[in-house]
């Protein structure tokens, strides 16, 4: 028989255990007086649940602790970074608009004709000069530095003559000639036929852009002087044209390219 008195001592309880016989257990703490009992808590079971809710949240706390540290990163790198490329587009559509200012102004003394009958073998000089005659505008053979058609001879895609582009004497000389070119449409015989100024290839979109709101009724008219694309709105306030952007507030919408 195994003396009870040599087992180790497994503390699980502070509450005595009393046998058949009325004594004490052995095993319990009261056995042995004086000494401080000591509690042992059973490990409790994690089910599988438990274990998924629980990497979940360490790796929701992950994913979040990333957010913060990249988006930190980004407000470190890419932002001064951003701040560059704006200012690098601003240089740019400044030096595209002064390159356009000094292309518009060696055009001063060019004007286009739109509608002058085309034939083989021609005389642009001479078929100016006979429409501005029908139409009762002064302009002589002098005034006339060169002039030639423009465009492509065998386009199929174009409708009508192609314009006539002239160099004329003076910038006066042009002015006299817009002043005057509704006359051409008091004419029968050149009623067809239009004078405008010598744009560059982006006042000529501008130009053509706020004539397509005109024809909406977004603007009551856009008109040219020395390059300077001025349009009047509903309200017959005047805006000066400088960029696409400018036609916005008109309804027009930018398309990126």
């Amino acid at each position: 028989m195994t003396d009870e008195t040599s087992n180790p001592l497994p503390i699980t309880s502070s509450t005595p255990i009393f046998h058949g016989n009325g004594g004490l257990d052995p095993n319990s703490p009261a056995y042995y007086p004086g000494i401080q009992p000591q509690y042992v808590v059973a490990p409790m079971g994690i089910s599988p649940e438990d274990i998924k809710k629980i990497v979940e949240a360490v790796r929701d706390a992950i994913k979040d602790s990333l957010r913060e540290e990249f988006s930190k990163i980004v407000d470190e790198k890419v932002t001064p970074l951003k701040a560059q490329i704006h200012k690098l587009q601003t240089d740019n559509d400044d030096l595209r608009r002064q390159l356009d200012d000094l292309e518009q102004y060696g055009r001063r003394p060019l004007i286009r004709f739109s509608g002058i009958q085309e034939t083989p073998g021609e005389d642009t000089r001479a078929k100016i000069l006979e429409a501005t005659s029908k139409a009762g505008i002064n302009l002589q053979s002098d005034d006339i530095v060169n002039s030639h058609r423009v465009g492509n001879p065998s386009s199929s895609r174009r409708k009508g003559p192609r314009q006539i582009i002239a160099r004329l004497k003076s910038v006066d000389t042009k002015f006299h000639i817009l002043r005057n070119a509704r006359k051409f449409q008091q004419h029968s015989q050149t009623k067809h036929i239009s004078a405008n100024e010598d744009l560059t290839k982006l006042r000529d979109r501008l130009l053509f852009l706020c004539r397509q709101l005109c024809r909406q009724r977004q603007l009551k008219n856009a008109r040219t002087s020395n390059g300077k694309i001025t349009v009047k709105d509903q309200q017959d306030n005047y805006h000066v044209i400088r960029d696409e952007r400018d036609l916005v507030k008109f309804g027009h919408t930018v398309q990126n390219v």
